[in-house]
């Protein structure tokens, strides 16, 4: 997305923030947690938005996103497996060629494909809390800053992101409590 001249452009503070609280949601959305490197509370002196909202952290947690991010990680030939078990610089360079190549795979037409990119960094750092690898965690959140920072660095973008998010999980609370809706549907 090009910005215009009357766009907010964010600070890669902003962009860090956002990524840590996605990141943090997640984890403890599966009773995980994580200490990021840098604390929350220093991040939000030099952001101006808060851009993390409920509705962006279920969408990331959502079992159907997580399955649809790993279907893309698995085409640009990323295994997490692999990656889990490599030493921490072998395991940094896979990282940086597979995760840029993710962003390539995503489908251009996806209303939700920065949804799938931020749901599979939060995926790999779950399964690296979950296999005591946490020391890998600072490595996706360095790649999805710089990805993010790099090409969405506006804070449209991440307004859109919560927007989309919120229509996510809209959807996918009446594909999976169809009764719910039908119950809705037939009340009118």
């Amino acid at each position: 997305m090009a910005g215009h001249a009357d766009e907010i452009r964010l600070t890669m503070q902003n962009v860090a923030l956002f990524a840590e609280e996605c990141i943090i949601f997640v984890l403890r959305w599966y009773n995980l947690d994580w200490f990021p490197p840098v604390s929350r509370e220093a991040l939000r002196r030099y952001s101006r938005f808060n851009l993390f909202t409920v509705e962006i952290g279920k969408a990331l947690a959502h079992d159907c996103m997580i399955t649809e991010s790993r279907s893309v990680g698995d085409m640009t030939g990323f295994n997490a497996e692999t990656w889990l078990q490599m030493p921490v610089d072998e395991a940094r360079m896979y990282l940086s060629r597979h995760f840029l190549d993710f962003t390539f795979a995503l489908p251009a037409r996806d209303h939700f494909k920065h949804l799938l990119l931020w749901t599979f960094a939060c995926y790999l750092c779950r399964q690296a809390v979950i296999r005591n690898r946490r020391i890998f965690i600072s490595d996706v959140l360095a790649q999805l800053v710089i990805i993010m920072y790099s090409n969405y660095k506006y804070l449209s973008h991440y307004e859109d992101l919560d927007v989309k998010a919120t229509l996510y999980n809209r959807i996918h609370f009446y594909l999976h409590n169809p009764l719910d809706y039908e119950g809705l549907h037939s009340a009118r």
